[in-house]
């Protein structure tokens, strides 16, 4: 698995969301979060932004290029069985105007770039980067030439992992999208779709590694390793 530093352990992710909103995707709320492996979701309908929550007690910065970092106590105990299968986080995708910006600010919390390459998402020309948090998986993806301004990283989807994924697209219906197969050899990907209310995230499930989890094994979004359906 990873090999980020304790400190650069991804604990939590707090979101501008209803409970609803995930509760309808097949999560169980517990005491108002959603508990994936040592990793909590927090939905939070009181217009706080976006939070990804580290176990480094004295974060050194407080923001991820425009993305707000806060210390969270990692989870504990048993996780919690959800209806859609969902067991833990596979990885995060975050989209930034200018991926060069990110790289210094990850650098300075203490981020370890595992990789960079270019790549075409959407049809544009773009440049993607790779970080471990603990166990997860943190995508970054920006454009090929910077996009001038302010700092405006955006955690944009969350992929999660289940032990059957047609389990999991069956108990959704029309909130999941259909089976392929994933950029990375022997692994399922679905997106969900919106349908009434939806979570601030783009969501995707995905089934488990069969092999050791490599940044390399990855593709850009849409090709199956992330979502681009919503």
């Amino acid at each position: 698995m990873g090999s980020a530093t304790p400190t650069c352990r991804l604990t939590a992710v707090l979101l501008p969301d209803p409970a609803q909103a995930w509760t309808e995707m097949g999560f169980t709320l517990n005491e108002g979060s959603v508990q994936l492996g040592s990793v909590m979701i927090t939905p939070r309908d009181d217009g706080a932004n976006t939070c990804i929550g580290i176990a480094d007690p004295d974060p050194p910065n407080s923001t991820l290029d425009g993305l707000k970092v806060c210390h969270i106590t990692p989870a504990s105990g048993a996780v919690p069985e959800h209806p859609n299968g969902a067991r833990s986080i596979d990885h995060l995708v975050v989209t930034t105007s200018d991926l060069s910006r990110f790289e210094r600010a990850a650098e300075l919390l203490g981020l370890d770039l595992r990789r960079r390459r270019d790549t075409n998402i959407f049809g544009q020309p773009s440049l993607q980067c790779f970080y471990w948090l603990g166990d997860t998986l943190l995508e970054v993806v920006g454009p090929a030439t910077p996009v001038p301004g302010p700092p405006d990283a955006t955690l944009w989807g969350i992929t999660f992992v289940v032990n059957n994924l047609e389990a999991t697209v069956g108990s959704l219906g029309p909130r999941a999208g259909t089976i392929r197969d994933a950029v990375q050899g022997g692994r399922r990907i679905a997106t969900l779709r919106a349908h009434g209310l939806w979570p601030s995230v783009r969501l995707a499930a995905m089934t488990p590694h069969e092999r050791s989890h490599d940044p390399a094994d990855h593709g850009p979004l849409g090709q199956g390793s992330s979502q681009s359906e919503r």
